[in-house]
């Protein structure tokens, strides 16, 4: 199972953060990362995976949704710029596991990164 953390560089600050808190949660497993989203689905590769998508703005949000169908089989975790009702709203046709903003404490998504992979570890725990 792979673990990849996706974010341009509009949003590379927030990228950067969550790559350290994820080394930290599961210093055991290895993080892919890619700065275009187009590569995302290359960087998981085939079979199921955890995405860290990273949103910069809501052009990079549709973005991200027009991956979902080669990400079907992906786990997603997602961080969006902000909290503006209209963006969450479009962020739940990814599905995403949990969802987090730029401005909180991504200590919450390590937490959440760590359950997930020891479901996958474990699949009665899911």
């Amino acid at each position: 199972m792979k673990v990849s953390i996706c974010g341009t560089e509009a949003a590379q600050g927030s990228v950067l953060q969550l790559e350290r808190m994820i080394r930290v949660a599961i210093p055991e497993h290895s993080i892919g990362t890619c700065s275009r989203i187009e590569d995302l689905p290359h960087s998981l590769g085939s079979g199921a995976g955890i995405a860290v998508m990273v949103a910069a703005d809501e052009s990079e949000l549709r973005q991200f949704i027009a991956l979902r169908e080669e990400l079907d089989d992906v786990r997603v975790i997602l961080v969006l710029p902000g909290d503006e009702l209209a963006m969450v709203v479009e962020a739940q046709k990814l599905r995403p596991r949990f969802m987090a903003f730029s401005e909180s404490n991504f200590h919450l998504v390590g937490m959440v990164l760590r359950k997930m992979v020891a479901a996958f570890a474990h699949p009665s725990l899911d």
